[in-house]
């Protein structure tokens, strides 16, 4: 388990905490107090969801999964709701060589409705990691 999925579980487990020893110490007639107690309620729930929410990316590709592009070039797509990172994440691109893979620089686009378009020369199998 990752130390950001610790670090969000160990905070959730202290809003849960406050949230329950808060509950008899909240006076329900006073709409500050309320409001407080809802915040804290609100604030639990976000937390909770952050953790479900995705960091990272890893789109396994092959030769045949490139599409020639315009200038005779090979584009390979990752589409936003593949992904779910974003409209601007950072992309690194991992060619397959032998049992291992190697880090290759490409160049790629991010498109307004959060498309990642990665092209190269030749076409070749490996990995794209999101991020």
């Amino acid at each position: 388990m990752s130390k950001k999925k610790i670090v969000q579980i160990v905070s959730i487990a202290l809003f849960l905490v406050a949230v329950f020893l808060l509950i008899p110490f909240t006076d329900w007639k006073n709409n500050t107090s309320v409001i407080c107690f809802l915040s804290l309620v609100l604030a639990t729930f976000a937390s909770i969801i952050s953790i479900f929410i995705p960091t990272g990316y890893t789109y396994s590709f092959k030769e045949i999964d490139w599409k020639i592009g315009n200038e005779n070039d090979f584009v390979l797509v990752v589409k936003a709701n593949k992904h779910g990172i974003g409209n601007h994440p950072q992309v690194q691109v991992f060619r397959k060589k032998d049992d291992s893979f190697e880090e290759v620089e490409m160049a790629y686009e991010h498109k307004e409705n959060g498309n990642i378009i990665i092209s190269a020369n030749i076409a070749f199998a490996g990995k794209v990691i999101i991020k």
